[in-house]
């Protein structure tokens, strides 16, 4: 039984004994209703109501287990706020140890930690652990008079029997919370994603349901004008691009359609869409969600590798110089033809796999193996210039060699024949040998693997030399100039001819 002597002791009760069973079933009932923070106001209404005591309160643990949130507190029949509170040297932890806590009397001095206890003068306090089905603890749920009471084993069953139902409506709470911020956090992340997330209602009629705001960013459209308009999607999608789009879509493919969009500013940008059908009962595509993002910067860098790789093909077929890629032992591994060298080099395929030494004529094919083996062991670009008989003149060549790995080296020959003969060359092939001297130093040094003769050219570009005069004082076609140059620009990252000059002058790669 239990007496509800705090209604006694304030003249509100006679010698009425209300039964715990109605006591509990009256608490139901002014719960039942009620769902959430409505629930823990009536419950702890209810509680300080029926049971006649001063107080009644629901806390929640927190994830940090030191401490507690106050969800429902009722003193005298008023919702008090209390919100966070420390558990250390309450009753709500010492129930968490034993389960529950029943003191009829002197509660206050049992916990002198607990000054909110001891401002209400606190006499009887009874509290019980909250535990969800998985028994996990999720809180207390505590009755506190400033009388003594005589009946709190009463009282502490009657908080047991009502903990499963709060129980329940704390975790259902807890839920709904963690839902609720799940849902915020990613209202957020759509919201600010640079992506265009849509959900488009197919059946009966095309709709627009939900589109992100990034679409103003993607296609110059604010989402208002594709609700205004669900086709406008399909108007400003290339035509060319939509119809093979669709047919990929009607055949059942999930691969992203890669499509070109008119902007509403006219410009032309590359779309990327993953599509993601919803399906009836009769499997029938009702609905669809899309992610959309520019790959405009993707295909346009795509297209300038092609472009730029088709350039140095171009180049690589023009220019005259005869590239071999040898093994230390003159096994030719790989070769770019040039200008014709047929005095010296038989020209096909057949070439690789032969021993370079073999092909070449003696005189030459000795030096050439002096060439490798220099090359190799000391890393440094060696060159020789030879004599070859003509029917009844001669031609002059130069073999260049440089080590191209750990066990490989770089041949370059070149007919300079015309060069040898033409005014000049002397003073040129003077200049020359000082730009080797200066760029041997930095061959192997230079950070972004320059080449030598990218180094050479570096040289006289930073001189502010022109491409002709370039091919002039070097002694090879404009063409290779220009690949040279184009190179140059491209490792160094150089926007111009005058920022790579300037650049090797100022870090040095000049000597």
């Amino acid at each position: 039984m239990v007496m509800p002597e705090r209604l006694r002791a304030h003249g509100l009760l006679e010698e009425e004994v209300v039964d715990a069973d109605q006591i509990l079933l009256r608490v139901l009932r002014a719960t039942a209703p009620h769902v959430e923070e409505a629930f823990f106001r009536k419950l702890t209404l209810a509680l300080t109501t029926f049971c006649g005591v001063k107080a009644a309160a629901v806390s929640e643990l927190l994830l940090d287990l030191d401490k507690a949130r106050c969800l429902s507190l009722n003193v005298d029949g008023q919702e008090v706020e209390f919100g966070e509170y420390d558990l250390a040297g309450t009753p709500c932890a010492e129930s968490m140890v034993h389960g529950s806590v029943a003191y009829g009397s002197r509660a206050s001095q049992r916990f002198p930690q607990d000054a909110w206890l001891n401002e209400i003068r606190t006499e009887a306090c009874v509290s019980v652990l909250l535990r969800s089905e998985s028994d996990d603890v999720l809180g207390t749920l505590t009755i506190l008079d400033d009388i003594p009471r005589k009946d709190v084993g009463e009282l502490e069953t009657l908080l047991q029997e009502l903990a499963p139902r709060v129980a329940i409506e704390l975790e259902r709470q807890q839920q709904w919370a963690a839902m609720r911020r799940e849902e915020a956090r990613m209202r957020l992340l759509v919201q600010n994603s640079r992506d265009v997330l849509a959900y488009v209602r197919l059946k009966p009629d095309l709709a627009y349901e939900y589109v992100s705001p990034s679409v103003k960013d993607l296609t110059g459209y604010p989402a208002e004008a594709f609700h205004a308009n669900p086709a406008l999607a399909t108007q400003i999608t290339n035509p060319e691009d939509w119809e093979r789009a669709l047919e990929k879509m009607l055949s059942g493919s999930a691969d992203p359609q890669v499509v070109r969009i008119t902007r509403a500013d006219g410009r032309t940008a590359w779309i990327e869409t993953q599509n993601y059908y919803l399906h009836d009962e009769d499997q029938e595509v009702v609905a669809s969600v899309s992610e959309t993002r520019d790959i405009t910067a993707r295909i346009e860098d795509q297209e300038a590798l092609r472009l730029s790789e088709q350039y140095r093909r171009a180049l690589l077929d023009t220019m005259p110089d005869t590239l071999l890629r040898l093994s230390a032992d003159g096994v030719i591994l790989d070769f770019v033809p040039g200008e014709d060298v047929r005095d010296v080099l038989p020209s096909g395929t057949a070439l690789i796999g032969q021993n370079i030494r073999g092909l070449l004529p003696t005189a030459f094919a000795t030096s050439t193996r002096r060439l490798t083996q220099a090359a190799l062991r000391t890393g440094k670009l060696q060159r020789v210039e030879f004599e070859v008989a003509a029917g009844h003149d001669s031609r002059f060549y130069e073999a260049r060699c440089m080590q191209f790995g750990d066990a490989e080296v770089l041949l370059i020959l070149r007919d300079f024949t015309a060069i040898k003969w033409h005014e000049g060359e002397t003073e040129r092939r003077r200049f020359r040998d000082e730009l080797d001297q200066k760029v041997e130093q930095r061959i192997k040094t230079n950070p972004y693997g320059l080449t030598y003769r990218e180094l050479t050219i570096l040289h006289l570009v930073a001189e502010g030399s022109a491409d002709k005069q370039i091919a002039e004082t070097l002694g090879i076609s404009i063409y290779t100039v220009n690949k040279h140059v184009g190179n140059i620009l491209s490792k160094m990252n150089a926007a111009s001819r005058t920022e790579a000059g300037v650049r090797g002058i100022r870090e040095g790669l000049l000597g």
